[in-house]
């Protein structure tokens, strides 16, 4: 068997952090997307508590909608 063949056989002895090549694209878009959330974090001002407090009751109500 040629190593690629080995690898695919068992993936589990593979870096859970290392993608698989055709899923590379897919990896980069999450890092992205984290870093970018991270930006957002430090770069925009707290809201005020009533905006704060409405956007999690939304929040909840939407994981339950998708719980349900």
């Amino acid at each position: 068997m040629n190593q690629i063949a080995i690898q695919e056989v068992r993936p589990w002895e593979r870096p859970f952090w290392s993608p698989v090549s055709a899923k590379i694209p897919i990896f980069i878009y999450l890092i992205l997307i984290h870093l970018s959330a991270l930006c957002g974090f430090i770069l925009y001002p707290i809201p005020p508590l009533k905006i704060f407090v409405v956007s999690l009751v939304l929040m909840s109500l939407g994981g339950l909608g998708t719980s349900v």
